[in-house]
């Protein structure tokens, strides 16, 4: 099994860009980069459902651009987002300049980075915890041995069950056909450095406590 790396998420040249996990190609090869994909807005739907946005503060650990951050203020959540990656943060602030403020580099595997992030950006203060916490893609792009440390320092620093946004190796259907694996094969993309595991894997590590979302047709797991 072929794992994701922090270097993974930093490209030092065009090259990388085109195959870092933030980006996409076209048909002629041009690294387009990630964008708002149309399914991302089932993700909103989700937690639309479970939490009704009343200006809870949500965190979403794994933001990437930021376009899941950007779409839960527009429907009414205080919310605001973490990666790992300076280059997608950066990148955010350049595609969403309205949620600067909101997004900032936090290795999601450390309470004391998240600690922060909830005082000093989010304005928690005190003992209070976040309202509300999603991981968008965050545990497939970690070790084995790095997905308890992020379960661990986000259930410490969040109130509420933790939602979890993963797609499984047994999932069929994507809307990137060729990067997922389909049921009982191996993933073949090799600029695609994801940690498959089915969904009862999945739900084996989350639940309980915490609710997994399979992706791309966002059912609840039990």
């Amino acid at each position: 099994m072929r794992l994701a790396t922090r270097e993974d998420f930093e490209p030092a040249n065009s090259t990388e860009l085109a195959e870092a996990m933030y980006g996409a190609l076209d048909p002629s090869g041009t690294p387009e980069g990630y964008r708002r994909y149309p399914h991302l807005s089932k993700r909103v739907n989700e937690l639309n459902q479970r939490f009704a946005p009343n200006g809870q503060k949500l965190l979403v650990a794994g933001c990437a651009f930021g376009f899941l951050v950007d779409d839960l203020v527009g429907v009414g959540y205080d919310a605001y987002g973490i990666d790992a990656s300076a280059w997608a943060i950066g990148r955010s602030n350049e595609v969403l300049p309205g949620i600067a403020a909101r997004v900032g580099v936090v290795d999601a595997t450390v309470e004391s980075e998240i600690n922060d992030f909830r005082r000093n950006v989010m304005g928690i203060q005190g003992n209070r915890k976040i309202d509300l916490a999603v991981t968008e893609d965050l545990l497939p792009v970690l070790r084995d041995d790095e997905i308890p440390l992020a379960l661990a320092a986000l259930r410490a620093q969040t109130q509420a069950n933790l939602l979890h946004i993963v797609t499984p190796s047994d999932m069929p259907g994507t809307e990137y056909p060729g990067d997922y694996m389909q049921p009982g094969q191996l993933n073949d993309s090799q600029a695609d450095p994801i940690n498959w595991k089915t969904t009862a894997e999945w739900l084996a590590i989350v639940s309980p406590p915490d609710v997994l979302v399979t992706a791309p047709d966002y059912q609840v797991v039990t």
